[in-house]
């Protein structure tokens, strides 16, 4: 089982050796890189369907864009026209307020309802800015937790969530027991949500709740709403009770799809968007 190995070609180095050329190879690589990643950043774009500009929205939506309120840690944190009244922020908030009591004065806007084209959009912080904005103009504003399930605009103003809207429907109080003062802003108060017992089924009740509205409407200048999520039950029968609806869409997060689907729900109630 011998084997024998003949050598057929002579080993012999080559005359032109090839050797590594960093530079070369660096801008080589540097040039595919760049180019992957545009055709990345292109294809995100192409399939990124969020909305981002005032012009996008107004085209797709056929809606005036009232105002842009900065994403900032401030806003996020809360009350920034209280916390903060002289910056960008609290000064976006004035802004927006001014363009809506203008449209609120030529429309009869004494009841409004603000709402998220989608649920991760910051709904609640500008309820409430927007009602401090309302007051320390000298109105009478009533802020109301809508999010029955799910409330927040208590712990935004430091107070317990008792005695409030839940209680107010299953006609277990009086709407001055319900309303809380906020501190530091004269003419504002808040119904917080209220207790919501598990098996009740009262905030259903369009009647009881336009009855409710129309007792607020008679208390104060402007009376808001923060909206629960835009396809809940609850929503619904909101939006067909107050009289307009402000959309809150998030620039760069906010869907195109889901903003056309939760505008198409409150137009197919007749809401006022």
């Amino acid at each position: 089982s011998d084997q024998i190995v003949l050598r057929i070609v002579p080993a012999t180095p080559p005359k032109n050796q090839e050797r590594p050329i960093p530079t070369l190879n660096f801008l080589m690589g540097s040039a595919a890189g760049f180019i992957l990643a545009a055709i990345a950043v292109l294809m995100m774009d192409h399939f990124d369907d969020s909305l981002k500009t005032a012009g996008q929205i107004e085209k797709l939506l056929g809606l005036p864009v009232l105002g842009f309120v900065l994403d900032s840690e401030h806003t996020k944190s809360g009350l920034i026209t209280l916390k903060d009244p002289h910056s960008a922020e609290a000064g976006a908030f004035r802004a927006l307020g001014a363009r809506m009591e203008i449209l609120g004065a030529r429309k009869n806007i004494r009841t409004l309802m603000i709402v998220n084209a989608e649920p991760a959009d910051a709904r609640t912080t500008i309820a409430a800015n927007v009602a401090v904005v309302n007051a320390l103009q000298g109105k009478q504003v009533i802020l109301l937790d809508g999010g029955l399930n799910h409330p927040h605009l208590h712990s935004l103003f430091g107070m317990e969530n008792i005695k409030g809207v839940a209680e107010l429907i299953n006609d277990e109080m009086d709407i001055n027991s319900a309303r809380h003062s906020v501190k530091d802003v004269e003419g504002m108060t808040l119904i917080p949500a209220g207790l919501t017992q598990k098996d009740s089924t009262a905030w259903l009740d369009a009647k009881k709740l336009e009855q409710l509205l129309s007792q607020l409407r008679n208390q104060a200048d402007l009376v808001i709403v923060d909206s629960p999520p835009a396809d809940s039950a609850d929503a619904q029968i909101l939006a067909s009770q107050v009289d307009a609806v402000l959309l809150v869409i998030k620039s760069g997060r906010t869907r195109a799809d889901a903003t056309q689907s939760t505008l198409r729900r409150l137009v197919a109630l007749d809401a006022e968007v």
